[in-house]
């Protein structure tokens, strides 16, 4: 997949609270203990969710997911938010206490460090003896985003995958080639007001400049901090899709990248990459072969359509400045969905220039907007409409919009002319129509991706 690099730094921010569920029967884990959630203890006495299909075959084993709670939050959040059974329903769920208790939060944490990696690899190792494991994937939410990254990179042993949604890396998290065999997704609303979109960009583009050839970002648009369990499944399958051994459960992992009704939509790049790497898969069943070589076929279909009709919106002009058509808000989403699809890295070649030029123009008014919003507003204002029309492939342009729409609703604080004023309004709404524009289009264009 294609890399690209945002100019932020990390930082992990508050987790949104999620409601939790009551209490659980207390039971050692044990391949008996199936179809129902279960609760039980690990180090230091912390307790944990989870729940083993009801159609576990001790012969044949499972993969093992464990997934990670945010800031304030505790081992009861996963089954709360994913419906146990039908989220990875052929997987063992497990849904641990964060490693160590903070004061200030009141609740224990997933904090970085070698001491809480360690303490959770104890609980990993634990399960590897109950349970015949066949691939190990952690997900995480918010904080729990930025410790599966560290947990990667502290223990590439351990896990074959992992998937983060509102977070990214700390700058401590190690990466090197000791994780290449990894599937890495980072998964993000761009709309998060939490921890900022910009940031899973950054990660991605970390990751793929450190060599792994599975870093994949899945751009949640429109979506905000919150969880969303229909896209960390089909993100968990692309994790699967992209390292597992077994034809059929690659094939699996295709069905559920190509399922109908999938709250968010799907996923382009992760369902042509699994589908490229089944076609081409020693041991693939000749139909699991026919239904890969048909799933790439939409993507290139859905992707040529959009080519075409982000050509016609834009006429013959360059791939420059909001104009007051559907194109730019179609294209930022191509762009980031189609990552890595045949048709869009030939879209990009063409108009290599063009997007240069854009980010040219996006870093340097993101440098002056960071420079003058506590100190000069309306200097950084001016910088954000000029982001805004010149520079909206940016990954931080969402951010910017809701900051310029703030700053405008209290204009007094940005003592601007009637004429500045006016323009920067003006901008704004031309923004986020081509957004709604852009995915509106892109929604029909897409309609036939599912299987």
């Amino acid at each position: 997949m294609a890399c690209r690099r945002s100019t932020l730094l990390l930082a992990a921010l508050a987790a949104a609270p999620a409601a939790r569920a009551g209490e659980v029967e207390s039971r050692e884990p044990s391949e008996k203990n199936r179809g129902a959630v279960y609760s039980w203890k690990w180090a230091d006495n912390l307790p944990y969710e989870y729940y083993v299909p009801k159609e576990y075959d001790p012969k044949v084993g499972a993969n093992l997911v464990l997934v990670l709670h945010g800031n304030g939050l505790d081992y009861r959040w996963t089954f709360a938010n994913h419906d146990a059974g039908k989220f990875r329903r052929d997987d063992i769920v497990v849904s641990p206490e964060g490693t160590t208790y903070s004061e200030s939060m009141k609740t224990h944490e997933f904090f970085a460090g070698k001491e809480n990696v360690d303490k959770l690899h104890e609980l990993v190792a634990a399960l590897k003896k109950t349970f015949k494991v066949r691939q190990t994937f952690l997900y995480g939410h918010s904080q729990g985003s930025f410790f599966v990254f560290e947990y990667a990179g502290m223990r590439p042993e351990d896990v074959d995958g992992v998937v983060g949604q509102s977070g990214a890396l700390w700058n401590s998290s190690p990466v090197g080639s000791f994780g290449h065999k990894q599937a890495i997704a980072l998964m993000h609303g761009t709309d998060d007001a939490n921890v900022p979109y910009g940031q899973s960009v950054y990660g991605r583009d970390h990751y793929c400049e450190a060599g792994y050839p599975m870093a994949h970002l899945r751009t949640l648009w429109g979506w905000p901090h919150a969880p969303i369990a229909d896209q960390a499944e089909l993100e968990l399958s692309w994790c699967e899709g992209m390292t597992s051994s077994d034809p059929a459960r690659v094939e699996k992992s295709l069905a559920a990248l190509s399922a109908k009704g999938v709250r968010g939509g799907l996923d382009p790049a992760a369902l042509d990459a699994v589908a490229a790497r089944l076609e081409k898969m020693s041991g693939a069943a000749p139909a699991a072969v026919s239904a890969a070589k048909a799933a790439r076929a939409r993507v290139a279909k859905s992707a040529a359509e959009i080519v075409a009709a982000i050509e016609k919106s834009l006429g013959k002009g360059k791939v420059a400045k909001l104009d007051g058509k559907e194109w730019p808000g179609l294209l930022v989403r191509f762009l980031e969905d189609f990552d890595g699809v045949p048709a869009r890295e030939a879209f990009a070649k063409a108009r290599a220039a063009d997007f240069a030029a854009l980010a040219k123009v996006a870093e340097k008014s993101l440098g002056e907007i960071r420079a003058n919003r506590d100190k000069d507003r309306a200097k950084a204002a001016l910088a954000a409409a000029d982001l805004l029309e010149s520079g909206f492939t940016n990954a931080y342009a969402a951010e910017v919009a809701a900051d310029l729409g703030n700053w405008l609703k209290d204009g007094k604080s940005l003592k601007l002319g009637k004429k500045d004023s006016a323009r920067l309004e003006a901008l704004l709404d031309a923004w986020q129509k081509s957004r709604k524009d852009g995915a509106d289009a892109y929604a029909k264009l897409i309609k036939d991706l599912a299987d």
